[in-house]
């Protein structure tokens, strides 16, 4: 994962992890619903800065059902929140993340010689 993120870096910010986290993180929120994230503390937004950037990894996030969206939208909050019990729950629960996850993930291994 950390390897189709370090590609996406280098390919569509010419390598700026700054930059890349903040537009990732816009992305994200705008394919989420969450907008602006006013509500969200600013430890939520630094989780969804950092976990932008795998969820950004995602080709048809936008189209989710809008369950999977708030859940994934849950699952970045709890990160933030200082709950890690509460984050790996709802991680490991998130069975449309985590396939998406594993596709992009097995496509990656298919593409290296």
């Amino acid at each position: 994962m950390a390897a189709l993120v370090a590609r996406m870096i280098a390919r569509e910010f010419g390598g700026d992890r700054a930059r890349a986290g903040r537009a990732c993180a816009a992305r994200v929120a705008r394919a989420l619903g969450v907008g602006r994230r006013a509500g969200w503390t600013r430890e939520e937004r630094r989780a969804l800065d950092g976990l932008g950037l795998v969820a950004a990894l995602v080709p048809d996030l936008a189209a989710w059902p809008a369950g999977d969206r708030r859940a994934l939208a849950a699952v970045l909050r709890a990160k933030g929140s200082g709950s890690e019990r509460r984050y790996t729950r709802l991680l490991d629960g998130h069975r449309r993340l985590r396939r998406s996850l594993e596709t992009l993930v097995r496509a990656a291994r298919r593409a290296v010689p």
